[in-house]
């Protein structure tokens, strides 16, 4: 084969490849409309609507079950304004209207509603409570709390006798569902100088208890003539007892 021929062999072959070239980037071009039209920029949003909607769908579940588990002033204060927000592997995310909800929640009915995702045979199996409706992580940080240091309490059966006494009185003067709510969950723990200290579930309950019943309480105290005046609601988590020194 002459220097020529090689010559313009090669030159087909670079018209060969050239021209293959221009026939990929067409294919390709054509490759690329139709994955467009079969998965358009609009399926993840898609996508996080059907999520959001299977957590609606599953907490619609929930809130049946747990309306026939609870008492309806119960289900009225602390479920009704929930809403899921989404599921995030075994967990649902559910919004609460506010910090002192959610961890009521948290410290009394997470247990209820996992039990009614096992008994709904459902995938998710945990609850996470949160008081924004923009659940960015999981899970939320929560302030760990100062331990409050008490006296040591005495005359605890006393206490308790006393605190029946004040439910029982409370108890006519203030709504049913406010009484279930702040009332009843809490603890006469005992008294000491003249103070009767009461426990709440959680650091909500107590401030909620001492900004807005403290004063009804005393009020209590003082039509049963004892020589117990004042209250002080404390949080059970975070008592440090003060011991008292060996003499």
């Amino acid at each position: 084969m002459s220097e020529q021929e090689i010559q313009v062999l090669l030159q087909q072959i670079l018209e060969g490849q050239k021209q293959l070239m221009e026939e990929m980037k067409g294919i390709h071009r054509r490759l690329e409309r139709l994955e467009s039209k079969k998965y358009p920029s609009q399926i993840p949003d898609k996508w996080l609507e059907q999520q959001e909607q299977e957590a609606i769908d599953l907490w619609k579940r929930v809130l049946t079950k747990v309306k026939g588990r609870i008492s309806e002033p119960s289900f009225i204060a602390w479920f009704q304004e929930t809403k899921a927000i989404q599921i995030e592997q075994d967990t649902i995310i559910v919004y609460s209207p506010n910090h002192i909800a959610r961890d009521w929640l948290d410290t009394f009915y997470t247990s209820l509603v996992e039990d009614i995702f096992f008994s709904l045979s459902s995938p998710v199996q945990k609850v996470h409570f949160v008081t924004s409706e923009k659940s960015d992580s999981l899970p939320d940080q929560h302030i760990v709390p100062t331990p409050v240091e008490i006296p040591p309490l005495t005359r605890i059966s006393e206490a308790e006798q006393i605190w029946a006494k004040v439910c029982s009185i409370i108890q006519e003067r203030i709504s049913r569902p406010s009484f279930e709510t702040w009332v009843k969950p809490t603890e006469a723990r005992g008294i000491h100088e003249k103070k009767l200290y009461i426990s709440c579930p959680n650091d909500f309950a107590r401030d909620w208890l001492s900004s807005r019943y403290a004063s009804l309480v005393e009020e209590c105290l003082d039509t049963l003539e004892i020589d117990v005046q004042t209250v002080e609601f404390v949080c059970e988590h975070s008592i440090n007892v003060i011991e008292k020194p060996v003499l």
